[in-house]
Parts: C-alpha cells; structure tokens; sequence
C-alpha cells in the first residue's frame, strides 16, 4: 500500500521519531525546516499521517500542543467517547498521560497478569 511517506531509516529516539545522526535534532523538524518552513519557539509539528518516522513535509503541520493532542488517539477518544477499536465504555488517563478507553485498559491489564503469571510456571 502507497501512503507517500517519506520514512526515516537512520537514529531513532525511544519515543519513536527520527533522530539526525550526530545531533538532538528531529528529523521531522529538520526536513520542516529545509524546505523553508518556519517553526515558531513552543509550537509541535503534527505527522497527519500518524507515522512518527515518516518526514514527508506534505505530512506535516506546524500546530500548537494543545492541536496536536487533540489530533492524537487521547483527543480523538475524548471529542467521540469512542476508541479506535470501537468501545464506547469511557476513558481512562494512565500515569503516563496515555489515554485508553475502559475495555482496552481491562484488556491490557489481563494480558499482563497472564503473562506475569506464565513466566513463573
């Protein structure tokens, strides 16, 4: 299937994104920034195509943080109540600010606890 992402093969931070080898510099921001767009002090750079690695500048929107959340899995979850496999059971916000909606969260939890348990057997 043909997405037009442009995706990087170099560094990669554990978060996901490109990083340029031999700097701190995200890829995506970079490429951004080549092609002559300006990324104001505070403003986050969205992937619309949800693929971190990807720094195709068509892909690309320079938004506020606050948009970019919003965009992301948590925003949609909160504007719809409806996560991407389809519950609609409410949301839950876990320690690290991740959103999942109760069902998937319940899910996870029980495939832990059996995984926990499998390794002692």
């Amino acid at each position: 299937m043909e997405t037009g992402c442009v995706v990087w093969l170099g560094p990669v931070y554990s978060t996901g994104y490109g990083r340029v080898k031999g700097t701190l510099e995200l890829v995506h921001r970079r490429s951004l920034s080549e092609s002559g767009v300006e990324i104001p002090e505070g403003m986050h750079v969205d992937h619309l195509c949800k693929n971190k690695l990807c720094y195709n500048v068509d892909h690309l929107d320079v938004v506020t943080c606050r948009e970019n959340v919003m965009r992301g899995k948590r925003g949609i979850l909160q504007r719809t109540g409806v996560c991407f496999k389809g519950h609609s059971d409410g949301m839950y916000i876990n320690p690290v600010r991740q959103a999942r909606c109760k069902t998937c969260k319940n899910a996870s939890n029980k495939a832990y606890r059996e995984r926990r348990v499998a390794k002692f057997i």
